[in-house]
């Protein structure tokens, strides 16, 4: 079992949109930027995982409640085990304090 939910109704659109010219075109790209409105960004990231050969695919959200959400909606297409999600610091760039250990 893989772990994604390609027999569900839902699970065959990451597929279905990897076809997109947009998706298709990020592919040969070192870098890649593409905007995508947020209710798409999940269908959008694992259309582009699914396509992709290059692992890790990184992807920055500027919250912890996004990344959460991000993560959670990436499992349903992805499986579980294909997403991990790194929490925050609780420091900010310029505070000259170091991030716990933990």
């Amino acid at each position: 079992m893989s772990g994604s939910v390609s027999g569900a109704p839902l699970g065959a659109l990451p597929d279905l949109v990897s076809t997109h010219p947009a998706v298709v075109a990020q592919l040969g790209r070192r870098h890649g930027v593409v905007a995508v409105p947020e209710a798409g960004r999940p269908l959008a990231i694992a259309a582009l995982a699914r396509r992709s050969q290059r692992r890790p695919i990184v992807v920055a959200v500027p919250t912890t409640a996004e990344a959460e959400r991000l993560s959670a909606d990436l499992a349903l297409f992805l499986g579980a085990y294909e997403v991990a999600t790194f929490p925050a610091w609780e420091i900010l760039p310029f505070e000259r304090v170091s991030p716990g250990i933990e």
